[in-house]
């Protein structure tokens, strides 16, 4: 098994310590199981970008459908 030294600010630092307690694992499961749905599963990863497109867009297609 490989092992790797990340550096996070604060705030993600913070998101992950909260994240995990409230999954009940360690901050370095947490961080492992991110990095198989990102990595082992990356349609996931395209299918997230791809949602967060339609929020960020969403309203700029309303306001362009009633023009």
């Amino acid at each position: 098994m490989k092992h790797y030294t990340i550096k996070v600010d604060t705030l993600l630092q913070e998101k992950i310590i909260k994240h995990a307690k409230v999954k009940n694992i360690s901050e370095e499961e947490f961080i492992t199981q991110i990095l198989s749905r990102y990595v082992l599963d990356p349609h996931m990863m395209e299918s997230v970008e791809v949602q967060e497109g339609y929020k960020v867009c969403g309203p700029i297609n309303v306001e362009l459908a009633n023009l």
